[in-house]
């Protein structure tokens, strides 16, 4: 699996109905992973800040499994998308 479409089938499949906590859930493993590969472009887009203890990802989370050996492209295209639904999600005040 490394198309963009089976990634947003992946989001749209592990939906909680919480569009903004679905969002969050996935952006924090999606940033870890780009940025463990020195892309930074969409973590940095997303403000993503790594912890001073460095950045790991977590094995046991099922969002870190799906996506971790998607490939950078896909991964990067999938975040601007994300970025825009957050952007989106932040204007219509449904953030918290």
């Amino acid at each position: 699996m490394n198309n963009l479409k089976e990634l947003k089938r992946i989001f749209k499949s592990n939906s909680s109905g919480d569009a903004w906590g679905d969002s969050m859930a996935f952006a924090f493993p999606l940033c870890e992973v780009l940025y463990l590969r020195d892309a930074h472009d969409i973590p940095e887009l997303m403000k993503y800040r790594p912890s001073p203890m460095g950045v790991r990802l977590d094995d046991e989370c099922f969002i870190t499994q799906e996506i971790k050996d998607i490939d950078t492209e896909t991964l990067e295209d999938f975040g601007r998308l994300l970025n825009r639904v957050i952007d989106i999600l932040k204007k219509q005040k449904r953030d918290y």
